[in-house]
């Protein structure tokens, strides 16, 4: 008799090595498939023993199927009484590609409709169809025209264990983790007495299904419905036989199970594991805690053995640029903490396998649902761990001696460290230093020209990540990379891709302090969510020369991001601050920078508002304030907006309209990043206009380019 295992693609020489382990005869394989010759009892075998496969179909019909009719009347040809009764339940999985009919549910009411008319005519009587969990499950695969139709003998995909408890997001199959370990040959590891580790353990996959090929145990032992079970030629006595000898070949596995355990640093996580390990009957042969994978240490009775895990990664190359610390961490521990293991990583992202460091010796393809992946093989073995070019070392150092004394003597704790100072390593370095006493780094990367390949930049930024906590001695996890781009409008304010830094349901957000000879002031910064922090390093100037300005005076800050400049005004003594942005985000934001500063809302008002319609409002309602900061983002496009606003063109409208805002003797700030920006003639014909970009440069922001990062004005109504 003829059956067929099917698998995830890519999968099938596993398959093949399953197949003939149970000593079934195969005799070829396609994409996603594998063939192979057996009696019905060896096709339960198969159901019971194989790990990687998704289902064991048994062939009824081939045939050609180009419109509905053709496939009803093949369909209807089969004698469906023999291979169940009307008393049955089905169903029918119909999976079309490529073919004249192209919606499977069609081809599915096609073929329900007959079998049942079979039994119609045969007996007079008709099965009845359970979607949910059928009797008999008929598969249909029609592609390019051919049709097959199969029963299938597992009734259900065969990943699906049965100890599964607890559920985390994105699990990892249990086929593809059987795979993974199959691949990393964890049967030969386990039989040499390795032990095993996942210090990303997710919902414990890896570890049970690491446990179940160690200890001999059957992946469908636990499984509580078959698709054979109802099928006229099942044979129960022979079936009842195969699982009492895997029983017994369980019982006598458990007893030589090596060490496997793992652990996460999610204790949802680690408490689905439990669940799920217990729900598999290996507690107390398998352990797992919640620990952090960068700190990892080998256990003591443990000379080698396999590392394999599934750790977080971006679903496209860069994607998650912040992820790199995490990489480079775990494969500078694993190098140093387990000499002579095996270590296997399962990645979308090649520049996070990449960052570890750590020569693979091999890698396949795996996809891990529609994610495409790759799992590499890196033997532990004399791994070196990444260093940094000794110039751009040196360069940080440099810089930093020199910039700790200005900071210092200047009363400044927040600073850019390093503007692109080396060409071919093209980032900006801004250091952070929180109330706790903390120092982040935050690496912008600049995109690199086309001219330079991926891999080579991706080197790069590793170099400097590792050179930045080299010079300024903090972890990688203190450290975040960012790509920055050109950026057009508020682009840089946009989310960065998903991240886990959240707590009790919230962004995390450090405090960091701004001195002044008035005032001391904290402020919130995101290292995480957002391209920028939430603090303009380059406006810290800004921000200083409006305190004195803003004493006892009405201020207004335009396009107010998280308002710090508004902050800084209020803690000077300003009578009152009004800040303007259209983002929610930010408003809330900019709340609480008033609020640990127990600075009142009463007379600091936050408005979310389109800054162009409200400027048109205020001046109908004759509002005046006495300073004005406006800081307009390049462009922007918001759908909130009801034109795009570009500042070089738009800067004059923008400036006239506040100008009917700024009180007698008041002053406008005007403020903007925009590269090659210009100020309107016209404007310097009507109002006072100074250039006031040089005073509002610090000491780390005068590059040596001599581009200014960003241009201001003062400007006042003409005397």
């Amino acid at each position: 008799m003829k059956f067929t295992a099917t698998c995830p693609r890519g999968l099938e020489d596993l398959v093949v090595q399953e197949l003939e382990a149970l000593e079934l005869s195969v005799t070829g394989q396609t994409r996603a498939a594998v063939h192979f010759d057996s009696d019905i009892t060896g096709a339960m075998k198969a159901c019971l023993w194989l790990r990687v496969a998704n289902r064991v179909l048994f062939p009824l019909a081939t045939f050609e199927a180009n419109d509905p009719d053709q496939l009803y009347r093949a369909a209807g040809a089969i004698d469906w009484s023999s291979h169940f009764s009307h008393r049955s339940t089905f169903a029918i999985d119909a999976n079309v590609a490529a073919s004249h009919i192209n919606h499977s549910q069609f081809a599915s009411l096609r073929v329900k409709d007959a079998v049942v008319d079979h039994f119609r005519d045969e007996t007079g009587q008709r099965p009845d169809v359970d979607t949910e969990l059928p009797d008999i499950r008929i598969n249909l695969h029609l592609y390019k025209n051919q049709a097959t139709l199969s029963l299938d003998l597992s009734g259900h995909s065969l990943h699906q264990r049965g100890y599964r408890a607890r559920m985390v997001d994105a699990p990892l199959k249990e086929n593809v983790a059987a795979a993974m370990l199959l691949r990393m040959r964890w049967p030969q590891i386990a039989a040499e007495g390795g032990s095993f580790i996942d210090p990303f353990c997710g919902s414990g996959t890896l570890m049970i299904e690491a446990a179940m090929i160690a200890g001999d145990i059957a992946p469908g032992l636990l499984a509580q419905h078959w698709g054979f079970s109802a099928w006229e030629r099942h044979k129960a006595d022979d079936w009842n036989a195969l699982v009492e000898d895997a029983l017994d070949r369980a019982d006598d596995g458990l007893e030589n199970l090596p060490l496997i355990s793992g652990g996460d640093s999610n204790p949802q996580a680690v408490a689905a594991t439990k669940a799920n390990i217990k729900a598999a009957g290996l507690s107390w042969k398998v352990f797992v805690q919640e620990a952090n994978a960068e700190q990892w240490q080998a256990p003591e009775e443990a000379k080698t053995g396999l590392i394999l895990s599934n750790p977080p990664y971006g679903e496209r190359l860069g994607s998650t640029p912040e992820l790199t610390p995490l990489y480079m961490n775990i494969g500078k521990n694993f190098a140093q903490q387990f000499e002579g293991w095996q270590l296997g990583i399962l990645t979308a992202d090649s520049g996070l396998a990449r960052a570890t460091n750590l020569r693979a010796a091999k890698h396949w393809a795996i996809d891990n649902g529609p994610i495409a992946c790759r799992l590499y093989r890196m033997p532990l073995e004399g791994a070196r761990v990444a260093k940094a070019p000794e110039a751009l070392i040196n360069r940080l150092r440099k810089n930093l001696k020199h910039l700790t004394r200005w900071a210092k003597r200047e009363q400044i704790e927040n600073f850019r460290l390093y503007d692109a100072d080396l060409p071919e390593y093209a980032s900006a370095v801004d250091i952070y230093q929180t109330i706790n006493g903390e120092t982040y780094a935050i690496i912008q990367e600049y995109a690199p020209p086309a001219s330079i390949p991926e891999a080579k930049a991706e080197q790069r930024l590793r170099e400097t990540l590792v050179a930045v906590c080299e010079v300024l001695d903090i972890p990688p996890t203190q450290a975040r990379l960012k790509t920055r781009e050109r950026q057009r409008g508020k682009k840089q304010y946009e989310k960065q891709a998903p991240r886990k830094a959240k707590q009790d349901g919230k962004r995390v957000l450090h405090l960091v302090q701004e001195h002044s000879p008035a005032v001391s002031l904290k402020l919130y910064v995101n290292f995480d969510d957002y391209l920028d922090t939430g603090l303009f390093l380059d406006h810290g100037p800004i921000r200083k020369q409006l305190q004195p300005m803003c004493h006892n005076k009405h201020m207004l800050n335009l396009f107010c991001y998280t308002a710090s400049a508004s902050v800084h005004a209020a803690a000077a003594g300003a009578k009152s601050t009004t800040s303007v942005d259209m983002s929610n985000t930010y408003l809330e934001w900019a709340e609480r920078n008033f609020t640990v500063n127990n600075l009142s809302l009463k007379t600091n008002q936050l408005i979310r508002a389109d800054v162009t319609q409200w400027l048109d409002e205020a001046a109908d309602k004759q509002q005046s304030y006495d300073v004005i900061f406006c800081d307009p983002p390049s462009f922007s496009n918001s759908k909130r907006m009801e034109d795009d606003f570009d500042v070089q063109r738009d800067h004059a409208d923008i400036i006239n309209a506040c100008m009917k805002l700024l009180a007698k003797g008041g002053t406008l700030i005007f403020s903007c990043n925009r590269r090659g920006f210009k100020l309107d003639e016209s404007l310097q014909n009507t109002y006072q206009c100074d250039d006031i970009t040089a005073k509002t440069l610090a000491e780390d922001f005068r590059n040596k380019s001599g581009k200014p990062i960003h241009v201001c004005f003062e400007i006042s109504h003409a005397q």
